[in-house]
């Protein structure tokens, strides 16, 4: 028996789509809205929810955020 897997498609993006913002939260302060790309926490480039919650352990947080084509920090 021969067996066949197909990989699903790759996302656009290795990090993820921000769905949304807390109003009054540090995301919020900071100018995050919905439909940024959040790239990377303190450095560390993101694969998956589980980086996030890692490298969201910290207390002092630098994100690389994509909003539209610029990507600011």
């Amino acid at each position: 028996m021969a067996l066949a897997l197909l990989a699903p498609a790759a996302p656009p993006h290795a990090y993820g789509e921000i769905a949304s913002v807390a109003p009054g939260s540090a995301a919020a302060h900071a100018g995050l809205e919905p439909g940024d790309w959040l790239i990377a926490i303190n450095g560390h480039h993101l694969r998956d929810a589980i980086d996030v919650r890692f490298y969201t352990a910290d207390e002092d947080l630098t994100l690389q955020v994509r909003c539209d084509e610029a990507v600011r920090t």
